[in-house]
Formats: structure tokens, sequence, C-alpha cells
């Protein structure tokens, strides 16, 4: 059973600060509920397509729009497709992706 699960948000903060703020995987487990720890494997910057290791292989999608003149419309799509005993545990999976960005911002 795939997983596709996209959440939304509205913060009330320039889209250059949230995307900024957001694309760092080190800041990840003070917004995104779903993390509880960053270890890098390799020295930072993250470059394009890297890998990070999860159970599930998933890939993750983040898009910022500008909303009004000083907040941002964030987008977050998390989609992977589960293999063997992760797949019986899907639609847990997907349950939990639904609250990633429950947390307080901390910008």
């Amino acid at each position: 059973m795939a997983v596709d699960v996209q959440t939304e948000i509205v913060i009330g903060v320039p889209r250059d600060v949230v995307a900024e703020y957001t694309i760092d995987p080190s800041r990840a487990p003070e917004w995104y509920a779903n993390i509880e720890s960053v270890e890098w494997k390799t020295p930072p910057p993250l470059a394009d397509h890297a890998h990070r290791r999860r159970p599930v292989p998933m890939e993750t999608t983040n898009t910022f729009t500008a909303h009004g003149s000083t907040g941002t419309h964030m987008t977050l799509r998390n989609r992977g497709e589960p293999k063997g005993f992760s797949a019986i545990s899907a639609p847990l999976m997907a349950a939990a992706m639904r609250r990633p960005t429950a947390r307080t911002w901390l910008l």
C-alpha cells in the first residue's frame, strides 16, 4: 500500500525565512513532530537528492508560497511504498505523517 500524505500550514513569517529554517535537517526535530533527532552521516550541507536513512524510503517535498505580505503557505508532502512488515503499518504511518507541522513554530 502506497503512502502519499500532504499537509499544509500558513505561518506568519516571510517565505525565505521559513524555507531556510525548514530545509535545514538539523532543525527538523524543532518543528517536525515525527523526527526526534538528526545525525549527520556526511558533512553538511545536504545535497539535492540526498538520501536519509528511514525505516521506509520516502520522498519528501516542501513548497513555500508567499501568503500576504509577511506570511508563508507551506506544503509538506511525503510519499513512498512501504515494503515487507512496514506495508502492514502503512495506514498508521500515513496518520502519523498528517501531524508533522503541529509543533509550535520557533521562528
